[in-house]
């Protein structure tokens, strides 16, 4: 089954990650960003 994530925060790359290991499911992971985590990304302060 070809399934599509919207996000890659935690929550989606969780996901993603599940639906491949254990179900053997092709996934794409969709993020509007240029980089993944969503709001757990590192910034320099």
């Amino acid at each position: 089954m070809k399934i599509g994530i919207v996000g890659s925060g935690i929550s989606g790359l969780g996901a993603a990650y599940f639906l491949k290991s254990r179900y053997g499911h092709e996934v794409d992971v969709f993020e509007k960003n240029d980089y993944a985590g969503g709001h757990t990304n590192t910034i320099e302060v």
